[in-house]
């Protein structure tokens, strides 16, 4: 059995109701602190960790019970339309891509069948919601280029 099993393992073991807190957690977590933080080099080990623990629950939760989860990110991270846009969202927001390239998408990772299968639904569910916000022009975008 992998190590990375084990996180994956004990967290089918939690309630319905512990899997609300810990999603509204990461996100109050992010909120609260990691988006109020300067992009200080000292905290980038704890942004990694983050994003691990972020990704490794979006990969169980995603789309059925977390369907929101790119809206929630986006607006937290102040990327979405209408939103306060945040000097740290853009660097977060990458890094979170980069961990579901690594927990979800790549190929070189060993895996089974079911996994294999399970993340592939995930990619290509994602690829649509990130393609129709890309649709969406965004005025934090513009004015940067403005």
């Amino acid at each position: 059995m992998l190590h990375s099993d084990l996180p994956s393992r004990r967290y089918l073991t939690l309630s319905e109701a512990d899997r609300v807190k810990l999603r509204t957690g990461l996100m109050r977590y992010l909120d609260q602190v990691l988006l109020k933080q300067s992009a200080a080099p000292t905290l980038q080990p704890i942004r990694n960790k983050y994003a691990q623990v972020l990704v490794l629950v979006f990969k169980h939760e995603y789309p059925g019970a977390w369907p929101q989860f790119f809206s929630e990110l986006w607006s937290a991270l102040g990327l979405a339309p209408g939103t306060t846009q945040n000097p740290t969202g853009v660097p977060l927001w990458l890094l979170v891509l980069q961990t579901i390239d690594q927990e979800v998408v790549a190929r070189d990772v060993p895996r089974s069948t079911a996994e294999l299968a399970h993340n592939a639904a995930i990619v290509s569910i994602t690829c649509s919601e990130i393609s129709v916000a890309n649709s969406i022009p965004s005025p934090n975008i513009e004015r940067q280029h403005a």
